[in-house]
């Protein structure tokens, strides 16, 4: 009903101001229909979102100032691996996956250990965006596809891109990053500052990478000039 009622106002140029907050915030409201709406209903959700305007989404995207822990900085090697290539893995597997299962899928690697860790870096990507969730087996982690993961395998690359681009305008690392953005010059550094000093350049090309993804070809495109590196 949320994403219906959305496009009700978008389609009719009314103030859809509300469900776009709701939206960024992760409200209930917003979050239960990716979860528990039917494949047919989830579809049209999908739609909606991939066509919906980037830049009325980044309007609202003013004031966040959320306490930053480390897990809400994400690290990748490979974003296409993360979001287009791991859900298709596990559609076609048709069952949960272990992160060093998944990693020995997404690349050629010998070490148990490099495939693990690379298994779980793409994996907690796409557990941002909703298309997958971690359930424990005992002590091992396993990977699962959501509705909405399985759907976005049915999409193009360039249409799962567009979606993303919006479902990570949730995260709160860069909701925080791009509200501060539009104050000021902000050091990169001090918006992830919960991270260890390795880490953070570890992480920093991943997130210059996500930030661009998303601002790009925006009207807020010049915000990317105000993040020091």
């Amino acid at each position: 009903m949320f994403y219906k009622l959305w496009k009700e106002k978008y389609d009719n140029n009314l103030d859809d101001s509300s469900f776009i907050e709701e939206f960024l915030k992760s409200s209930n409201e917003s979050l239960t229909p990716l979860v528990n709406a039917s494949f047919e209903d989830l579809k049209e959700i999908i739609h909606f979102l991939i066509k919906y305007p980037i830049n009325n989404l980044l309007e609202h995207v003013n004031n966040f100032s959320h306490d930053i822990k480390p897990s809400m900085i994400m690290q990748f090697s490979n974003f296409e691996n993360a979001v287009y290539k791991l859900p298709i893995i596990l559609d076609t597997e048709d069952k949960c996956l272990s992160f060093d299962e998944l990693g020995k899928k997404l690349v050629n690697a010998k070490l148990i250990g490099a495939c693990k860790k690379y298994g779980e870096n793409h994996s907690k990507v796409a557990k941002e965006c909703g298309f997958v969730t971690f359930d424990k087996n005992g002590g091992l982690t396993l990977v699962q596809l959501t509705n909405l993961g399985k759907i976005i395998t049915y999409l193009s690359k360039e249409a799962v891109y567009e979606l993303t681009k919006k479902l990570l305008l949730r995260n709160y690392f860069i909701q925080n990053i791009i509200s501060y953005t539009k104050k000021n010059i902000v050091l990169y550094s001090d918006v992830a500052s919960c991270l260890s000093q390795s880490t953070l350049v570890r992480r920093k090309g991943n997130n210059k990478y996500l930030l661009n993804l998303i601002l790009k070809k925006t009207n807020y495109e010049i915000l990317l000039n105000n993040i020091i590196w």
